[in-house]
């Protein structure tokens, strides 16, 4: 009685040079069954993208369904890397297949699995194949890490950019306008949500051509390439078994890449975001770092007192009032009239009057803000030198 056979094909990624040895794979594999005088051809499974340690191949998978329904007889192999590199998945997948009468015929390895002591040959040869794989995984991931070291990195398309010419990294004047306005608007005090709101609501479509989101601008927020540098291994595979991807914590090394390309906002304001973001997250607030008690000189601390939101030293007691002390920092900000600080200088030309207190701005003119004992006035130290004493 004739043999149904089909064959599984399998190659590691989509380049064009794999795609050619899959197809070549399956006309071998075609012609071999159709010579055979013995077997009927029972189809082709191949799987084009998928790895060898991923069990969820969609063709792999319609091939054991199929095996289920009893389609065929024999399945023919290239070889036992092919088929899967985790031992415990080829042995448990061949046991499965035997219980349902079906054999594998690997060509490689020249074995069988409807013949006398396959299953130990497998198992050596499996394990063999699973060991290969992860030497491949850590060359694959050691070339990665010397072309990073070497300023390369593999291009991946981003919102702001193009890649035009084999140049990477080319800025897109429309899309950059959007990001600059991102970080601008956030820094400013605006969130993410409302930021989305206002994009979608002008007509500006997302990287994925869809309505903004709160996760969209964040995403936006937080990648280092729109200040010009790249830092390589934020996530990592834990194994080439699992494939699973956790975040980086210092268990493999990252490469930074500084002055990579052109950004399309400056590094300074970039760590201004992350720092908002951060104090956001902590539950902190702009003058954090700043106020020193006029008793011991220790920072002064948030505290709600009377229901009312102060800074506040626990030895000394002494304690100034958040909205007071708004006001007379906006008040010392107004007094200001010329200074030879090119930042402070820019920053009152563009902006005579503050309306509110922001980070953006008390970060890069305030060095501190000190307090006289006993008296209700402030002075605001200034970056450049300069000092302003106010009322409270």
């Amino acid at each position: 009685m004739k043999k149904r056979v089909c064959a599984y094909c399998r190659v590691s990624t989509g380049f064009d040079s794999q795609q050619e040895s899959q197809d070549n794979q399956i006309e071998l594999a075609t012609e071999k069954i159709m010579k055979n005088s013995e077997w009927i051809f029972a189809g082709i499974y191949a799987d084009s993208e998928a790895t060898g340690t991923n069990a969820n191949r969609p063709a792999f998978k319609k091939m054991m369904r199929d095996a289920r329904k009893h389609k065929f007889d024999i399945i023919l192999v290239k070889s036992i890397s092919r088929f899967a590199r985790n031992t415990v998945l080829v042995i448990e997948t061949l046991k499965k297949l035997k219980e349902l009468g079906i054999s594998v015929q690997f060509e490689k390895e020249q074995i069988d699995t409807g013949a006398p002591y396959s299953e130990m040959f497998l198992t050596i040869m499996s394990a063999f194949a699973q060991e290969e794989s992860r030497n491949i995984s850590e060359r694959v991931k050691r070339g990665i890490r010397m072309r990073a070291r070497n300023g390369y990195v593999n291009w991946t398309r981003l919102y702001g950019f193009i890649k035009k010419d084999g140049v990477e990294y080319i800025i897109v004047e429309e899309e950059a306008k959007v990001v600059r306005r991102i970080f601008d608007e956030y820094e400013h005090g605006v969130s993410p949500t409302d930021i989305a709101m206002q994009l979608n609501e002008e007509g500006h479509l997302s990287p994925g051509g869809k309505n903004w989101n709160r996760a969209n601008i964040e995403n936006v927020l937080k990648n280092l390439k729109y200040a010009g540098e790249i830092l390589t291994n934020a996530n990592y595979i834990v194994d080439h078994m699992t494939h699973k991807l956790v975040k980086n914590k210092g268990e493999v090394e990252r490469i930074h890449l500084v002055n990579h390309h052109n950004g399309i906002i400056s590094k300074e304001q970039f760590q201004r975001v992350q720092k908002i973001h951060e104090m956001k997250r902590k539950a902190q607030y702009p003058f954090m770092g700043l106020l020193t008690c006029p008793c011991c000189g220790k920072y002064l601390i948030k505290k709600s007192i009377k229901k009312k939101s102060c800074w506040y030293c626990p030895e000394d007691n002494f304690s100034v009032e958040q909205e007071n002390l708004e006001e007379a920092v906006l008040r010392a900000y107004e007094q200001i009239k010329g200074s030879d600080n090119e930042i402070l200088q820019k920053l009152k030309n563009q902006y005579p009057i503050m309306k509110k207190v922001d980070y953006w701005w008390l970060s890069c003119t305030v060095d501190k803000i000190t307090f006289r004992r006993n008296q209700s006035v402030l002075t605001v130290h200034w970056n450049n030198g300069s000092e302003t004493t106010v009322g409270l």
